[in-house]
């Protein structure tokens, strides 16, 4: 009688093992990840927001830094300014001519008068027959013609010459004051209204100016200071200026001259400032 083999017992199957292990332990590890995760990138959020507020990217700004300083120049003369007054023996001398030419003609106009003048030529003499040559003219006449005509623009002319010396020449001259820049002067009864022109033309010149004016921040901060003389003409440009004071600053200086340019025209000036000139002080 054989024994019975021993039967094979099959292996036990493994469990399978879940990747995602619940537990208790393993809830609160993760919900602390979370939390300070969550709290890490909020700080980091209020750290770039308030950043931002405290140092903001703001374009450069440029300054309203406009003044106007209008004051009076030393007491100096024209002739410091680029101008020549015309001297007192110039005129004596000028009048002086006047006179002799008057004299002269005068006399020119006595001895037209006694020059008899030539006879009328009758009708028939004039009548030239068409074989004939024409008769040459009298040499005399012609030469005494031509005097006369002369005469007649010679005595014109100093005639012309003596309305335009009256026109030129005042009444009663006087010494003309030194210039003072912008100052306006006391005047007579009639200057209250130049006085009222001139504070608005300098109103409106310096409005215009205003609106050119747009100085660098970086030449504002270093408190410089100019003054510029500006002679204008009838129609209000610029015809000319003086730098009377200068700040130092090449650039400043050229900015103010600049602004000036590009202001004008300013309109037509008054009497005084289109004399005398216009002072101004920058910055504006």
């Amino acid at each position: 009688m054989t024994a019975d083999k021993p039967k094979k017992v099959p292996p036990p199957r493994p469990v399978p093992v879940s990747l995602l292990v619940t537990s208790r332990f393993s809830d609160e590890l993760f919900w602390r990840g979370f939390k300070t995760s969550a709290s890490a990138h909020a700080v980091l959020a209020l750290f770039a927001i308030a950043m931002g507020i405290a140092l903001p990217h703001s374009p450069v700004k440029f300054l309203p830094s406009i003044r106007v300083d209008l004051v009076a120049l030393p007491d100096v003369k024209k002739s410091d300014l680029g101008k020549v007054q015309p001297r007192v023996d110039d005129v004596s001398d000028l009048s002086k001519q006047l006179h002799d030419a008057a004299q002269l003609t005068k006399t020119l106009t006595d001895k037209a008068k006694k020059i008899p003048s030539p006879p009328p030529t009758p009708d028939e003499m004039i009548k030239v027959e068409k074989d004939k040559p024409k008769p040459k003219p009298d040499s005399a006449a012609t030469k005494e013609a031509e005097r006369k005509k002369a005469l007649r623009n010679a005595i014109d002319r100093i005639a012309a010459l003596d309305e335009i010396a009256k026109d030129d020449k005042p009444a009663h001259p006087k010494p003309k004051a030194a210039a003072k820049g912008n100052k306006l002067s006391n005047g007579d009864s009639t200057s209250g209204g130049a006085a009222i022109d001139t504070n608005q033309f300098i109103s409106k010149m310096t409005g215009r100016l205003r609106d050119n004016w747009n100085l660098p921040v970086w030449l504002s901060k270093q408190n410089l200071d100019a003054k510029v003389v500006v002679f204008l003409d009838r129609a209000g440009y610029v015809n000319n200026t003086i730098m009377a004071k200068s700040s130092g600053n090449k650039q400043f200086d050229a900015f103010c001259l600049q602004t000036i340019r590009m202001a004008q025209p300013f309109g037509e000036p008054p009497a005084d400032i289109l004399s005398d000139g216009l002072t101004l002080g920058f910055p504006l």
